[in-house]
């Protein structure tokens, strides 16, 4: 019985080691690398992004787009930079050249020392939605940048953290809505639930307006087309801001609809009632 189980044992082994071996070994992500002539060309693109003509600043910024991935560590680098200059324009290419496969390489940066490569790295792990970075977010949300712990906020909201999204309540009621409604929309991309639009309706008290302004701005992004009817609850407020909101949130929520943000007052009271016809 003993040699018996001995020799299961062994098999068990072997065939573990067999499977284990069988296993496709996934490859940390690197960087495609530039031609020396692609560099060159890369480096006369990033002196023209500065142009005071348009055109020439806008077809450097294509044409930095069209290296791909391997364009990211050189505008890494000049992110990094003392002063970087064109900064918003270095984020925004790397924004649409870096594919999620390699965000591991955006993770390491993270932690960098330059506050506009943070920045980047932890805005751009926000919009993936992957619980995989969410150490990452726990840190940075503790970072001496309000810009960057903002943005771990987002994160930390954009995977269905509830403290997390109340805590964005309360930072977006400070801030210009129209600096941060394309990050809000992008970190909030995968965080339509129920249960977080319920914990927000619940932090809206009606008799405070700029903080059901703030909540309706963020139910665009979270609530699910059957909170219609809860939304529809404040096209009867009196302010203007809040009914414009109201109606901005059904455009998104049930619509998918970009928002009116120039709405008069009298078409607002006309879109309201439409609404309100429609959804009860």
């Amino acid at each position: 019985m003993h040699d018996l189980t001995l020799r299961l044992l062994c098999l068990l082994g072997l065939w573990m080691t067999t499977a284990q071996a069988q296993e496709p070994k996934v490859e940390p992500p690197t960087w495609p690398e530039l031609s020396s002539k692609q560099t060159e060309a890369a480096k006369l693109a990033l002196r023209r992004l500065g142009d005071e003509d348009e055109e020439v600043a806008d077809a450097a910024e294509a044409e930095l787009v069209d290296f791909g991935p391997a364009i990211a560590p050189m505008l890494l680098t000049r992110l990094a930079d003392r002063r970087p200059q064109h900064e918003d324009v270095l984020a925004r290419v790397l924004h649409r050249v870096v594919p999620a496969s390699h965000a591991p390489l955006i993770a390491d940066k993270a932690a960098a020392k330059a506050v506009p490569v943070r920045s980047f790295a932890v805005e751009y792990l926000a919009g993936l939605g992957d619980t995989t970075y969410r150490p990452v977010f726990e840190k940075a949300r503790k970072d001496k940048d309000e810009g960057v712990a903002f943005r771990a906020v987002l994160g930390l909201a954009g995977l269905r953290d509830r403290d997390a999204l109340l805590e964005l309540l309360g930072l977006c009621e400070t801030l210009e809505w129209r600096d941060v409604m394309s990050l809000i929309q992008t970190g909030l991309a995968h965080a339509r639930d129920a249960e977080l639009t319920d914990a927000l309706v619940k932090a809206m008290p009606r008799d405070d307006e700029r903080r059901v302004v703030t909540g309706l701005r963020l139910l665009r992004s979270v609530a699910p087309k059957e909170y219609a009817g809860v939304i529809a609850t404040w096209l009867d407020a009196e302010q203007h801001a809040v009914k414009k909101e109201a109606i901005n949130t059904l455009r998104a929520v049930v619509d998918g609809d970009r928002p009116l943000e120039n709405l008069s007052v009298f078409q607002a009271i006309d879109q309201a009632k439409k609404w309100k016809e429609r959804i009860r």
